[in-house]
Formats: C-alpha cells, structure tokens, sequence
C-alpha cells in the first residue's frame, strides 16, 4: 500500500487538548525507560460518550497503562505500529503511560537518540511520538515538567526546557533532574540532553532589567571553539530587543553542540540543541563563511523563541509562518552584523536562484503554503524558508514603516497560540489599513513567476513608458495561475549616469526618492514617466525587489553601462552575472556545435572596468568577478534549451582560463596587494582582503604554471587560517598536478582527529573537476573516517557530489546516477530524511537530453520498487516519475 497523502483542507481541530505532560525519562546503556503522565480533557464532540483517543507513538514498547489510577484491560486499547487507541475515554482524566525505548539503536536521529555517548532529542516535525504516547501536533500546546534520570559518571548534566526546578543523587551511583517550561508549548519543541558535558557562561540583562544565564554546552575537547557562538547569540539577543522590540522570556538560555544531527540547529523552548558546525569556531578550524553561518543561525534559533515558540502553528502546513519569518528575521539582523549589505543580500538571492528557482520549477514545485504532503520531513524545503521569507519581505517593501507596526499587533494579538497565515496577513491589514488578499496568492500559489518588461522613450513629449507582463509556467496540481501583486523598485539612469527624477503621469510633482515602488497588479500594467529629458536605461526590481525572474532585452553595453553606474549594488553584481551567464551560453551552443570557442573581448573589458576603478568594496568585487558555478549554468540553460553537463562543463572551464590569461598580470597583482602574514581576524575588512587575495589565486592556478601552482600550495602551508587552507586546497583540487596530492596529504594527516574540519576534506575530493573522481568517491565510502550514520559526513561527500559536482554526477554512462541510487537505498534503512535529500539530486531529469532522462528514470524506478521503501524517499521518488 502507497503512503497516505495529507491535505490541508481536512484539518480539523483537536478533539482533545492535553493540558499538561509529567515526563520521567529513565537513562541506561540499552534503553530508556519512559514515564509520562498525561492531564487530558475533551474540547470537541462532547455528546458522543463512547469517543475513542487516538495517541501517536513509534517504536515504543508498552510496559503499562492506567486511567485515572485504574489499570487499563486489554480490550479497552490497542496498539498499532504508529497509535495508541482508547476506548470510551471520559470528558477529563488522567494517563499514566510507561514505555520502553532504544535511543541507541535510533539511526534516524528523531526522537530520543545517542551521539557520541550524548543522549539528545530532535522532535520536529513528528519525533516526539517517537519518546511518548501523544497527540503529537503543533496545535496541542501543555505545559512540560520533565525528569531525567542517568548514570551520575557518565552522564554528569541533564538538561530540558524551561528552568531547573531540583536535582539530587540517588546512593547507586545515579542521580536526576526536574526541569519545568512555565510557557505551552507543542511537542516538536520538547527536548532533553544527558552527557558528560561543560560550558561556557555569559550573562544577558534584558531591557526589562531581567538577568539571564547563558549557555553554551559542547564536549570538553570543543569548549575552547564556542566564544563566538557566544558572542552571536548576545548581538541576537541586543538586536531583537532593539528592531522587534522582543525580550528573552525564561531565566536560562541554553545552547548544546552534537555531532550527529539532521538540520542545522532546533529552537526547543529554553534549550536550544545544534549542529556542532554552527557553533564551533577556530581561526584554524572554521573559514569566514562558516563564522557567518554561526553568527546567523545562532540568531535564527533565538528569533523563533518569538516567531515559533511563543506563537506557533495551527498545523504542519503553517510551517512557513515561523521559517519563512525567522529567516526574513535572521537576513535582516546579518544585514545589520554585515560591513557589506549587499553582499548578504546577493548571498541570499545566489541561493534563492539556485535551489528554489528550480524547485519552483521541478516535481516537487509547491506553494509556500503546502496544500498537500506525503512526509512532513520532505517540506523543510527552499520554497518554504527561503521563498516564505522573500514573500515577507516583499510584504515589508509594500508596507513600510507600518510592517513593524503589523509585527506589534501580532505578538500582542497571538502570544501563546498556535495560528494560521490568514492570522498573521489579518495583523497586517490591520496595521497597515490595507487588503492583502492578492498578496496572499504568494502563499497558496506555486511557481516563479517571469515578469517581461518593454520600454519605450518619446524625445517629442520627453516620457517614458514602462510597460510589465507577469505570467507563471504551470506546476503540478495548478495549471492556471492568477495575477499575484508584485512590488518592483525602480530607477531610471541618465546617458551621464545620474538618476531622473521619478514622475508619473498623474502625478503633480516627482517622487522625493530616486527611486521607487511600483505594484504591479494585473497581468499587463503600464506606468509612464513624464520630465524625463534623455532616453533612460531602467534599473528595475532593485535589491530583488520580488522573487521573479525578470525578462528584459538589454545589450551587452547596456549591461556594462548599468554595472558601472546604477547606484543599486545588487543590480550592478546581477549585471555582471548576465554578462557571464549569457556568453557562457553562447560558448556551449559553439562547443555542441563542434565550433571553436572564441571569449567575447568585451568580458575582458568588463572585468578590467571593474578593476580600473579605486576598489572601495573588496567584497563586492569578488562577487562581480567570480564566474557562475556548473550547476547556475545549467539552470540558466535550462530555460532555453536542453541542459548539456558536458558542454556546460568546458565551456566554463574556457572562459575562466581564458579571463586567467588575458588578466594574469592583474591577478598576480590582485594577489601580492592583498597577501597578509597577519593574526586572523573576522573583521569585515580583513574578510573582504581574504576573498579577493583567494579570487585571484583561484584565476592564476588555472595557468597550471610551476609558479601559480607553487602559490597554492605555499599559501596552504603557511596558512594561519581555514579560510585561506582551504581556498588554496579547492583552487588545486580541479588541477591535476602533484601539488594537489601533496595539500590533499596534509591536510589529512592534520585534521584526520577533527570531524567538522574532516568533512571539508571529504568535501573537496567530492567536488573535483578531475577525471577519476568518482572512483575517489567509491574508494571514500569506505574510508575508516567515513561514517554513514553521520548527516555532515553524508553530507560532505554524498551530498556534494550529488548537488555539487554537476559534470561528474551526470556522466554519460549513468555512472554517478547509479553511485547515487546506490547510497540513497542504503540511507533509506537508516535515516530516511538524509536519503531524501539525497535522491532529490534526481528531481529535474526531463531537463537533460534523452539518454540522461532515459539512465535516470531507470535508477528512480529501481528504486521506487524497493520494498519498505521510506515515505521520505518515496514521496519525492514518485512525485519525480509522475510530475517532472
């Protein structure tokens, strides 16, 4: 029998709430054994006296049974693979329910799981059915008391949400812990931690004037790497107070570091538990990159103890109201941390482009509002964070100043409940006095929509017409797609490269900005600028002003015009990526032609533009430097043509050979100008001096020269900083030469001991341009360092030959496709949630030639005919054979 598909127009309200939750949680090397007491009354349906409940629960052994100090017989419940049912339950009573778990035999890391001899819990979405018999919804919101009892040796702290109530030891070498939460809360933010663990402390007083302890628990060999977590989550927490005008709520903030975990981080009341990668920071250890990811996703799991904890959701299909909102939140706040917004904003729109635009556009397309889904796991997706958060901010460009006015209102208006998005648009048009109701088609409409926008310039009556078509391709399950409303920032730049003042029509005096919001609102609309003296070029959809893909006839020179001069600096790097992207394609259509690739000159002259100029934004310069990944291209082509990896592949690998040298003079200077012996620093202006030095060694070790490939491998070994190792160890690795071995050794035989600094060097091999890559990825499987249980190792070498080696994934022959195949059906038996992120690689197949396409569907149907397939893979299996 197929998964169950659940919809969201059968959610129906609880029939019971359960009021409060006394959990006693048992630790011993085996098992666990659970106790929880559950206070439970019936809210709906009270004329029916024989109604039954029907509890979640997997994996659970039932040890014992009692309702209201009455032992249950066994004709009054039954038991199922995943429910606990009652029969003829009473309006109000009392459950006391013993249960026997295997944390340690728990590979799929949800629930109640051990990590290097560290009991910990991940309960989002559905894992807390996993510990306890519950109504395991985000709409059952209880009041939690929990205690923990272990091993006082080997399990030293114990720690659940909410403040420590008492402790004490018992004479058998064991002791225990109760922790109460004073606020409700679902069950996927329950969490508890037992092991031998210590901490950092910091103290945070509120605006209130309220102390608050902080924490930062790791294993003892990691302590000494969690002082900027520490610092981030103080900026978080200064920040919120000062923007969202929100507080820390409880006495004790706590943060726990673990080596196995499926997400990044989790935001349980009180108790935060993370990925160690985004806490666990050394010059020596962690790039740049990885500093900013700690900063933002320490933020990100503080926001949500408003936008998630406090207010939470009605169901699992409301999931883009915490994360959608959280990540808008966090984005924000790493604006502000930044020296560079720009760059922040490129960076988000980069990975916007790259994985929710084709997720738009593939078999797994769906609303930033699911209406449907097979396995919750399967929609933490890009659609929901990274799309739900530009759809706030577009919210936040058309409202204004009175956003936070709407936020206000719905804190005041929502706290402690679990709601909807129609509860939070509600807020909105309160505040603002407007209608959302178009607006609201962002949440329930899927696809990217494509705007097209004609110009047209009349020197005799000295207007402008703008002219703008919206239209969104069909996905699956909406073939017709209604007009949503879409802001667009808008400029217009004179021949001498000043703004035009911006009046429209029927209006009596310009705007006071050079630059402005304009709504588009209908399928067609038209805006005409009046006073404008000189033919314009138009800056539209500044900053990314909407989540679209923007259609608009510039030449090459008009590009380079708006690149130099528009006062936009996302619209200037976005001008620089056309500029590649689109003679880039121009290579690949000479390479399947068999013709000789010829680089256009004028790239040259645009990147010796840049250069010319006094650089003020190192950072920025990268960026407009860098060339677009495989995997960019390959979605860029695939809105023209059939995409082509091999093509794709030595088309870029020419043009950046080409631009080395032709520019190798200048990299070398790049290079020499920004090297520094200097200590490590996360100061933006040292980041920005590392990027563009890294850059440029990047452009000069593809001459495959003694001396380039010396610079390499030189810069590595006197490196005081990852950020540096690393570039030198990436730029080698796509180069095949001795050096690359050499740095591939070292870096090993250094950092074999360390796990998160492992998982770069399996991530590099993964990721090589090199001919025998993937056999380098077969013979790491089995590495002795290679740990299938683990998501970051997975990750690291799996996952990034998967979604980030694009010529080798697709090889011709389907090798990659059956190597790929191969690992997600051995995850499958494991943790079903890697493997589905694994197997989604597969997801845009019809976008590839025949033979691809035909390898491809082979692999997905061998593997949808596996038995006990997961509902996690199935589900996006499926769905790719029947909606690509």
């Amino acid at each position: 029998m197929n998964p169950q598909t659940k919809y969201l127009k059968d959610y129906q309200e609880p029939e019971f709430n359960i009021e409060h939750i006394d959990l006693y949680i048992d630790l011993h090397e085996t098992h666990a054994n659970v106790r929880s007491i559950l206070t439970i009354e019936r809210v709906r349906d009270f004329e029916n006296e024989e109604k039954s409940l029907i509890l979640d629960g997997i994996d659970l052994e039932l040890l014992s049974i009692s309702m209201n100090g009455a032992e249950l017989n066994a004709n009054e419940y039954q038991t199922t693979s995943e429910q606990l049912i009652i029969y003829n339950v009473p309006s109000e009573f009392v459950l006391n329910i013993q249960t026997k778990i295997k944390p340690h035999e728990n590979t799929s890391l949800s629930g109640l799981y051990v990590s290097n001899n560290i009991f910990c819990t991940q309960c989002e979405a559905e894992g807390f059915r996993k510990i306890a018999y519950f109504l395991d919804q985000p709409d059952i919101m209880s009041n939690y008391t929990c205690t923990i009892e272990a091993d006082l040796e080997k399990y030293p702290v114990l720690l659940s949400n909410g403040n420590l109530m008492k402790s004490g030891n018992f004479d058998n070498g064991r002791h225990w812990a109760t922790w109460e939460d004073p606020f409700l809360k679902p069950s996927y933010l329950f969490a508890m931690v037992a092991g031998d663990l210590v901490y950092i402390e910091d103290l945070f007083i509120t605006e209130s004037d309220n102390d608050v302890i902080l924490r930062i628990y790791a294993e003892k060999d990691n302590i000494d790497r969690c002082e900027h977590a520490m610092s981030s989550l103080i900026k978080a927490m200064e920040w919120d107070e000062q923007v969202f005008n929100r507080e820390y709520d409880l006495e004790t903030y706590m943060i726990v570091a673990i080596n196995d975990f499926n997400m990044g981080a989790m935001e349980n009341k009180g108790l935060n538990i993370f990925n160690a990668k985004y806490i666990l920071a050394h010059p020596e250890t962690a790039t740049d990159n990885d500093y900013f990811d700690i900063e933002r996703v320490i933020a990100h799991e503080y926001f949500h103890n408003w936008t998630g904890n406090r207010i939470t959701l009605k169901n699992w299909f409301q999931l883009c109201l915490k994360e959608g909102l959280t990540v808008f939140r966090d984005q924000l706040f790493a604006e502000d941390m930044a020296a560079s917004r720009a760059i922040k904003r490129i960076q988000d729109v980069q990975k916007l482009r790259l994985y929710q635009f084709p997720e738009d556009a593939g078999p797994m397309a769906h609303p930033v509002r699911p209406d449907e889904y097979i396995e919750m796991n399967n929609f933490y997706t890009m659609t929901v964070y990274e799309k739900g958060a530009e759809v706030i901010r577009m919210m936040y460009r058309l409202l204004a100043d009175t956003f936070f006015k709407g936020m206000e209102y719905y804190f005041t208006q929502y706290d402690g409940q679990a709601v909807t998005v129609e509860n939070f648009l509600s807020a909105m048009e309160d505040a603002a006095e407007m209608d959302l109701s178009q607006f609201k088609l962002w949440y329930t409409q899927a696809g990217t929509p494509t705007v097209m926008v004609q110009r047209e310039y009349s020197p005799e009556t000295q207007t402008y017409t703008l002219s703008f078509e919206q239209f969104c391709r069909p996905t699956p399950g909406q073939q017709k797609k209604r007009p949503l409303l879409i802001p667009v920032d808008i400029a217009l730049i004179a021949p001498d490269g000043q703004p035009v003042p911006l009046q429209l029509i029927e209006e009596a005096k310009p705007h006071q900005q050079n630059h402005r919001i304009l709504q588009l609102t209908q399928s067609h609309h038209t805006f005409e600028f009046i006073n404008v003296p000189e033919d314009p070029l138009p800056s539209v959809f500044r900053d990314f002003s909407a989540c679209v893909k923007v259609s608009i006839d510039y030449t090459f020179k008009e590009r380079l015009f708006l690149m130099t001069y528009d006062s936009d600096a996302f619209n200037r790097w976005d001008h620089s990526r056309q500029i590649f992207l689109e003679d880039l394609y121009r290579l690949v259509i000479k390479y399947q032609n068999n013709q000789p690739m010829i680089l256009n000159q004028e790239i040259i002259g645009a990147i010796e533009t840049i250069l010319s100029e006094p650089i003020i934004d190192k950072s920025l310069t990268a960026k407009l430097l860098k060339l677009p990944n495989e995997v960019e291209i390959a979605h860029y082509m695939a809105d023209q043509n059939t995409i082509d990896p091999e093509a794709i592949y030595h088309a870029r690998q020419f043009m950046k050979q080409s631009i080395a040298i032709a520019l190798s003079n200048t990299f070398f200077s790049l290079f020499e100008n920004n090297f520094s012996s200097a200590p490590y620093t996360i100061d933006p202006e040292d980041v920005a001096q590392r990027s563009l030095k890294n850059l440029a060694l990047n452009y000069l070790v593809q001459l495959r020269q003694s001396d380039t490939l010396f610079m390499a491998l030189d810069q590595f070994t006197k490196a005081n900083n990852m950020t540096d190792a690393l570039s030198a160890f990436i730029s080698l690795s796509h180069v095949p030469c001795d050096e690359y071995e050499i740095v591939c050794d070292l870096f090993y035989k250094k950092w074999q001991h360390d796990p998160l600094v492992i998982n770069k060097w399996f991530s590099v091999q993964a990721l090589s341009s090199l001919d025998n890559t993937l056999e380098t990825v077969q013979t790491l499987i089995n590495h002795k360092n290679f740990k299938i249980k683990n998501p970051n190792r997975v990750r690291a070498l799996i996952g990034s030959f998967a979604h980030g080696n694009h010529f080798h994934f697709h090889h011709p022959e389907g090798s990659g496709y059956r190597f790929i195949a191969d690992q997600v059906l051995k995850l499958d038996k494991i943790n079903p949630q890697i493997a589905s992120r694994m197997v989604s690689a597969f997801n845009y197949w019809k976008k590839y030639d025949d033979r691809r396409q035909g390898l491809i569907k082979e692999q997905l149907e061998r593997m949808l005919e596996q038995k006990d397939l997961s509902k996690d893979v199935y589900e996006i299996v499926s769905k790719s054979l029947v909606n690509s």
